[in-house]
């Protein structure tokens, strides 16, 4: 599953993961024609996310985005579906928000508050930071969710660390940039030890919640 850069008429999401896994060829190289199957195989396969939790995810993608049966990358762009403001690593709408943008994710890097990377309570910090920019709006309930998610996977799949306690793990830098910038699987990647499902993303997305709470 070799890394090959999108050409010109290969189709990307706001969703790194998503990409990544284009990129990689785990589901199709171009983001077209996208199932079920595909989209749940990859994610467990690569990201060792529980069949439940990817299925969760892959239904959002084909139903709520594509048309039922298949869905194309293109289609997650739709704004307040899964695409919602606040993103880590993408600008609102009206701004491009299916695009990385490098000044966000370097200033994700930058939150970094160790020399080893960022941590659980670093992730919060961002958050934080990304939902003030909101100003007078606010994230609904479902998107809220959906932003959280987006946060505890990100520590839960890409970190170091921690054992079965995945709010300890920290994300390096390097990992960082090649996640939300190249949209690329590290070198000699092997996906976590520790499956990621409903509950232990629920509970982290809480902790989570708390820790901005004490931010603010």
């Amino acid at each position: 599953h070799r890394w090959i850069a999108p050409g010109p008429g290969d189709l990307r999401a706001p969703c790194p993961a998503l990409n990544t896994l284009a990129n990689h060829g785990y589901i199709n190289r171009d983001g077209r024609n996208l199932n079920l199957y595909t989209l749940v195989k990859a994610q467990v396969e690569v990201f060792n996310i529980s069949y439940p939790l990817a299925l969760s995810l892959a239904i959002e993608a084909v139903f709520l985005c594509g048309n039922g049966l298949t869905a194309d990358l293109k289609q997650v762009r739709a704004h307040n579906k899964i695409e919602h403001d606040a993103s880590l690593s993408r600008d609102d709408v009206p701004g491009n928000s299916w695009q990385r943008n490098p000044e966000l994710v370097n200033s994700l890097i930058a939150d970094s508050g160790t020399i080893e990377g960022l941590s659980f309570k670093d992730m919060a910090r961002v958050r934080v930071r990304r939902e003030k920019t909101l100003g007078n709006k606010h994230l609904d309930f479902a998107h809220l969710r959906i932003a959280l998610g987006e946060a505890c996977l990100t520590i839960g799949v890409w970190g170091f660390g921690g054992g079965e306690d995945m709010t300890k793990r920290v994300v390096s830098k390097a990992r960082l940039r090649s996640f939300f910038l190249d949209e690329r699987l590290p070198e000699g990647w092997a996906k976590p030890l520790h499956c990621l499902g409903f509950l232990r993303t629920l509970n982290m997305g809480g902790k989570l919640q708390d820790e901005m709470k004490h931010i603010r």
